[in-house]
């Protein structure tokens, strides 16, 4: 009975100090001053078959502290814009890869802007996926290295529907400062003559939960749970020691 009490206070004690640190780790890229409906919701390219839009954002390597794997994508919604903020029926590739263009510098030749470690995280129809007020896009894993150079997002549509904004669509956050990430874009087919800007989708980036993180010293309220339970077992303990004898 001893070792039972003993046992439950180590495993009180584990719980308090690791459990509660449970946490998916997070990196916002981006700060909400503007808004664009690219690549997800219009489609002004007039074309409705084949590729509609090559769209590229370059995330600057400081956004991140250390390496960073990348299972999940959230975009918001810019609600006093207007609109459902549905995303448009059609396939979509999205694939990361390293950069050595710099962010505000990329390339109107979109190819080029692609460097090593190019992979596909996700391909497949997003058609009707209510992005009011945020849309999450699930894929396979990427492990990002900042040390290896700036994060660059690959986007290629196909089969898009077209609709042009303003309309019954919307928009997404963007951020136009243009010196955290920035963007370059290609409409209807083909990946040279594009366009850049200093535009770029807010964008989170979220990782697996980690148990811990980090070593995470236990908060106040936590110690003191911990003590009293400690306390209550350790009394426990007592009466059953004090019963056998």
């Amino acid at each position: 009975m001893r070792q039972l009490a003993i046992k439950t206070a180590a495993g009180l004690i584990l719980c308090l100090a690791l459990c509660g640190s449970l946490r998916a780790d997070t990196v916002t890229v981006g700060t909400p001053n503007a808004a664009n409906c690219y690549p997800f919701l219009c489609n002004d390219s007039g074309v409705a078959t084949g590729q509609s839009i090559l769209y590229q954002q370059v995330y600057g390597a400081s956004n991140f502290s250390g390496p960073f794997e990348i299972d999940s994508l959230t975009f918001l919604f810019a609600p006093s814009f207007g609109g459902s903020g549905t995303v448009l029926n059609g396939n979509y590739t999205i694939s990361f890869s390293y950069t050595g263009a710099a962010v505000g510098g990329l390339s109107t030749d979109l190819g080029s802007n692609i460097g090593a470690g190019s992979a596909v995280f996700f391909s497949g129809s997003l058609g009707g996926t209510l992005g009011n007020p945020s849309f999450t896009i699930n894929g396979t894993p990427f492990i990002y290295d900042p040390a290896n150079g700036n994060l660059l997002m690959t986007i290629t549509v196909t089969n898009q529907q077209t609709l042009v904004n303003p309309s019954d669509r919307g928009y997404d956050v963007g951020d136009s400062n243009g010196d955290t990430t920035s963007r370059a874009y290609v409409l209807g087919p083909g990946s040279t003559g594009g366009v850049t800007d200093g535009m770029g989708l807010v964008t989170q980036f979220t990782g697996p939960t980690t148990d811990p993180p980090t070593a995470v010293a236990p908060e106040p309220a936590s110690l003191l749970l911990i003590s009293t339970g400690l306390l209550i077992l350790g009394g426990r303990a007592r009466k059953l020691l004090n019963l056998k004898r």
